[in-house]
């Protein structure tokens, strides 16, 4: 037997619910620190992001939120990631490793909406993001779904691209859309493999 509840003032009709934070985003000195250091020692191994563009996105008014899934998986995988680089550089690596995975699960929160929502290039880039912080882990079996989903996206995004004249500005984030497909192949075949 069933029941009909009305929804939370957090859940929408839908059955959806706004994410929950489970760690603040620090201020804009120390998420540049982070974002420094994530492309100094990820991106330059692994160009996820261009550096301008991922520099350019958090700024003093600090107005990202979960409403807005791509960026905010966007900066909260790359917090994940550059805290994961440092705890194993670090002292204090317990505490750089705890506050990864906070950053990992607000990143995770929106990432149904980054799979089933508009093709983004910041949502591609999440999703791979995430899929390489979790191979390191036990559980590596979501990194299969977050893979193919980045492939999907970034395919759809050089189809669409391809309809339509490249405007002259746009040439270096069509290349870099392409740097990201290739990343994305290059994982879905290293799972296919496996």
């Amino acid at each position: 037997m069933s029941s009909l509840s009305v929804p939370d003032q957090d859940e929408t009709f839908d059955g959806t619910s706004t994410p929950k934070t489970f760690y603040p985003l620090p201020g804009i000195a120390e998420t540049m620190v982070l974002f420094l250091e994530f492309l100094e020692n990820f991106n330059s191994l692994c160009p996820l992001f261009q550096p301008v563009l991922l520099l350019s996105v958090y700024d003093e008014d600090n107005s990202i939120n979960p409403d807005q899934a791509d960026l905010w998986a966007c900066i909260n995988v790359v917090l994940a990631l550059a805290h994961t680089m440092r705890s194993r550089e670090s002292d204090i690596a317990q505490s750089n490793h705890q506050m990864s995975w906070m950053f990992m699960k607000n990143a995770l929160q929106v990432a149904s909406s980054l799979c089933n929502g508009p093709p983004t290039l910041w949502a591609a880039q999440a999703l791979l993001g995430m899929a390489l912080f979790l191979l390191g882990t036990l559980n590596d079996k979501p990194c299969d779904l977050f893979v193919t989903s980045a492939l999907r996206i970034t395919h759809d995004l050089l189809r669409l691209d391809d309809d339509k004249d490249t405007p002259s500005g746009c040439e270096d984030n069509l290349q870099h859309c392409r740097m990201v497909f290739w990343i994305a192949y290059c994982l879905d075949q290293e799972y296919a493999f496996s």
